[in-house]
């Protein structure tokens, strides 16, 4: 089956299934960025932040929640654009605790975050550009009315965290790969 005659079933059948394939997308390429950063490949998302903006992974430890996530950040706050979508399980997972984990460029660290009211997203979002979170070229790809009811999260850092369990933890699979397509290659030419 074609992908063209796949997104025209698709957009042929009842409401109910097409949002259950949205949810079942956004939760696919959420996992996916996601085993990205714990591969070590997670800077990379940041290479160009006036180009591309500039992305974090937020953990919630209590309820093993994780969210990649646009943000911008200023002096000691740092604003990541929550969709309508994840708004409602982070609300509930701050709830519960307001400590949570943060993967950034520049390290992984312990911090508080708090949901700002729609007046304080509206308020925040009038002062602040979009290229800000997506970047020239990010905000060009996204196109008009993509993610209409977002929220704001405010982070503040506490402390810088270390262990096992972080961004990078993965990483061996990209030095065990590699060294398995050089001995692969190196055999495929021995053998000629």
């Amino acid at each position: 089956m074609e992908l063209s005659s796949f997104s025209k079933m698709i957009a042929k059948t009842d409401l109910p299934n097409k949002i259950q394939l949205e949810n079942l997308v956004h939760l696919i390429r959420r996992k996916g960025l996601v085993w990205l950063w714990r591969s070590g490949l997670g800077p990379l998302f940041n290479a160009s932040p006036t180009l591309f903006g500039s992305q974090l992974v937020v953990i919630f430890p209590d309820s093993n929640l994780t969210f990649p996530l646009v943000y911008s950040e200023s002096e000691n706050e740092i604003l990541t654009l929550i969709s309508e979508r994840d708004y409602r399980s982070c609300a509930e997972a701050l709830a519960a605790n307001s400590i949570i984990q943060v993967w950034m460029n520049n390290g992984w660290f312990n911090a508080t975050a708090e949901l700002l009211s729609s007046d304080e997203t509206n308020n925040r979002l009038l002062q602040i550009t979009p290229e800000q979170f997506f970047g020239k070229i990010g905000v060009f790809l996204r196109g008009e009315g993509e993610e209409v009811n977002i929220r704001l999260m405010s982070i503040k850092k506490i402390s810088p965290r270390t262990g096992a369990k972080g961004p990078g933890q993965y990483a061996w699979v990209w030095a065990a790969l590699s060294g398995y397509l050089f001995f692969a290659l190196l055999f495929k030419r021995a053998r000629k």
